[in-house]
């Protein structure tokens, strides 16, 4: 959306006006959103051909409500004493934080809402380029991934299930075989991700999130067919 800004530059009392387009997603915790305005100024001591503005703005999500600038280049020409300022190219905002999202089955949330936290969590932290913790972050979402879906199946086993290893849940409370292979691959490379010597040296994250994808793809499966022998048993 564009909408229409006051400016004034930092030694200048002159009001000016630029149309500026007003972001629909917070750069912070990637809400799509309209912000509220709180203030608006340029850096630059004066009108030159170099000028750019900056908007303070408020995320206006109610589990973020925090702040970010965006920053505008905007081209300004002179005729006559009078002065006509442009929009010159997309905001920049500050601070730039990665706000990637999973592409995963929507069923998944269903069955695991903090595996899908968990692990957004560590591409973000993969997106910052800290590798040295973002296969840690994938591993605990896995865990929480193959517990929740194992509960999902045996609900009445639920609590045994949550304080087991996570290679147990695997072996005993998993029966879907490939899912199985996958979290077992998975788990593998993600302890190496945990421990001191790595015992998978050809493997690395990458592999583990691909297997963890894989293994979406048949929950999310298993879970339709769940629900479409319940509808099916009522004929």
């Amino acid at each position: 959306m564009t909408e229409r800004i006051d400016f004034s530059f930092t030694d200048d009392d002159d009001i000016f006006q630029v149309d500026i387009e007003v972001p629909s997603t917070c750069p912070l915790c990637g809400i799509i959103m309209h912000p509220h305005k709180w203030h608006s100024f340029s850096p630059s001591t004066s009108k030159n051909s170099n000028s750019n503005v900056c908007v303070l703005f408020q995320c206006t999500g109610n589990k973020c409500r925090r702040f970010f600038v965006n920053e505008y280049g905007i081209g300004i020409h002179t005729q006559d004493g009078y002065y006509e300022e442009y929009l010159a190219g997309p905001a920049i905002p500050y601070p730039q934080t990665p706000t990637p999202k999973p592409d995963f089955p929507e069923e998944i949330a269903k069955v695991s809402s903090m595996f899908v936290q968990i692990y957004t969590q560590a591409m973000s932290a993969e997106a910052f380029g800290l590798d040295q913790i973002a296969g840690i972050g994938y591993r605990k979402a896995l865990e929480f991934l193959i517990k929740d879906y194992a509960s999902h199946k045996s609900p009445e086993k639920a609590d045994e299930i949550k304080k087991k290893f996570l290679g147990d849940v695997i072996n005993s409370y998993i029966d879907f075989n490939k899912i199985k292979d996958l979290a077992t691959a998975a788990t593998w490379i993600g302890n190496d991700e945990t421990h001191y010597i790595r015992r998978h040296e050809d493997k690395d994250i990458q592999d583990m999130k691909r297997f963890i994808r894989s293994a979406t793809l048949f929950i999310a499966a298993d879970y339709d067919a769940d629900e479409a022998k319940v509808l099916t048993a009522q004929k």
